[in-house]
């Protein structure tokens, strides 16, 4: 079924349009191109499952946009001037022709996520508010990353892209990057606020700039020397609560030490009082035997 002729039959009206806040339009084998820009509410679309859609229009307003199982796009899938996008999800995308995506001016997108998507470009421009790209594990055909204006960029994850030069200037703030199994040996982040690098042969990474890894192995360290003082502290306790039950334990073996032989002064006392006794009644035994003879 045509795509516009399914949303104009069930929408017929600018008024029912205006009221509706989220569209799902999963698996209804679509085909043709969509347009949502009378949806002056919309915040929401999901046209997972029409892999026969073409070009989609849709207003301002759009909070997330999710593409997923079985779309087909040709050429380049661009995002352009959505301000009040949050989140963009790309999943099981049929992407063979698909050579790049590109997401630009949507200053309230938060979170870009491509599951198992395969691009071989990635730009993104002014997105303000960006926090966090994460891709899946098969990006194998990604070779240039652009990213410009994403001054809260904090994570960035492409397992596997292949590109063997990177230039994050464009975010400042970036603290984490992802590149497992990729290519990478030159990078170039100038506000150098990394803190962490994974990359898949980190021996061969040749930054442009020596402050990055200056401060990179300046960082490692102070996270090295505060384990160590983490541990060290540990064994001080440690050793502290050992020397204190040692000496619980010392005190209570001196005090059975002591109430032992308390025990046994005791029962020498007892012996030695007995004894004396024994020594009188004999010494007065002996006295009386001789007033008998007599």
């Amino acid at each position: 079924m045509k795509a516009q002729t399914y949303i104009n039959q069930k929408y017929q009206t600018k008024e029912q349009k205006k009221d509706i806040a989220e569209l799902d339009l999963r698996n209804l084998n679509l085909e043709g191109d969509l347009d949502f820009v009378d949806f002056d509410n919309l915040e929401e679309v999901d046209i997972s499952g029409n892999p026969k859609l073409g070009k989609l229009m849709v207003n301002g307003e759009v909070k997330e946009i999710r593409l997923e199982k079985g779309i087909k796009f040709n050429g380049e899938l661009v995002i352009n001037d959505f301000p009040q996008l949050e989140e963009i999800i790309v999943d099981n995308l049929i992407t063979q022709d698909l050579s790049e995506l590109q997401v630009i001016n949507c200053p309230n997108l938060r979170k870009i996520y491509c599951l198992s998507a395969q691009f071989t470009s990635l730009k993104l421009s002014n997105l303000r508010k960006l926090t966090e790209i994460k891709f899946g594990n098969n990006n194998f055909k990604l070779m240039k990353l652009d990213i410009e204006t994403c001054p809260n960029l904090k994570e960035v994850k492409l397992p596997g892209s292949q590109f063997s030069s990177l230039d994050l200037s464009g975010a400042p703030n970036l603290e984490v990057i992802d590149l497992c199994f990729g290519k990478l040996t030159s990078l170039n982040n100038k506000k150098n606020e990394l803190k962490r690098l994974k990359a898949a042969t980190k021996e061969k990474l040749e930054a442009n700039q020596k402050s990055f890894l200056n401060t990179l192995l300046t960082s490692q360290e102070q996270i090295v020397r505060l384990e160590e003082s983490n541990i060290t502290q540990l064994i001080d306790a440690e050793e502290m609560k050992l020397n204190e039950a040692k000496e619980k334990l010392k005190e209570r073996i001196i005090q059975e030490e002591i109430s032992s032989l308390c025990q046994k002064k005791l029962e020498l006392t007892k012996l030695e009082m007995k004894l004396e006794q024994l020594q009188k009644q004999e010494f007065e035994a002996s006295q009386e035997v001789p007033q008998s003879n007599q």
